[in-house]
């Protein structure tokens, strides 16, 4: 973020897309000559993949951590698209300033992540991701309040959503262990679903 924030401070919005295309680019001629294909023999899809598919998306605990994961990454979207137009358009602050700000918002749900060892060791993991979503509804509360009862500043918004992303860090980093743990023989395929979930 804080790397976009210059360009497009310096080189405006257009320069975001030719250094990310230069960038993405560059990934795909390392991955080409530098990623050798590991498997030697292409396999057919098998009707056991397809079992095991059925098996895995067809079960509560994927369901219901697909359902988890998917709200917390709503919550990053929704934060991508309005806080630019609040921290920039509503508080009139620089768009090196929202760069800076997404930054630490980044470092949050990292240190909500990093915590999870620590109360894991007091909490269940079921306790730790109510833990997590009681974070983010206490965040948004506070946004709210903020939006509909007095007046928006920049450093309360911001502790507010520091707390919805480390609340995130919480949820991500629980809701995939029991779905590994449910699907222990097939760990492999079920941690690719949940990717793509």
């Amino acid at each position: 973020p804080i790397l976009g924030g210059y360009l497009q401070h310096f080189f405006g919005w257009r320069s975001l897309f030719v250094v990310q295309t230069i960038y993405c680019l560059f990934l795909l001629l390392l991955i080409k000559y530098f990623l050798p294909e590991t498997i030697q023999q292409s396999r057919q899809l098998s009707q056991k993949l397809i079992e095991n598919f059925k098996t895995i998306i067809t079960s509560n605990v994927f369901i219901g951590a697909a359902i988890c994961r998917s709200l917390s990454f709503a919550i990053v979207l929704l934060f991508s698209l309005t806080a630019p137009f609040l921290i920039q358009n509503v508080l009139h602050r620089t768009v090196i300033d929202y760069a800076h700000i997404a930054f630490v918002l980044g470092l949050f749900t990292f240190a909500g992540a990093m915590t999870n060892r620590v109360l894991l060791s007091w909490l269940s993991i079921n306790q730790v991701v109510l833990l997590g979503f009681y974070l983010m509804i206490a965040a948004m509360a506070i946004l709210f309040g903020l939006i509909f009862f007095t007046h928006i500043t920049l450093f309360w918004m911001v502790v507010a959503i520091a707390i919805l992303f480390a609340g995130r860090g919480f949820v991500l980093s629980n809701t995939l262990v029991p779905v590994l743990e449910r699907f222990k023989t097939i760990a492999g395929t079920a941690n690719a679903y949940s990717g793509t979930a």
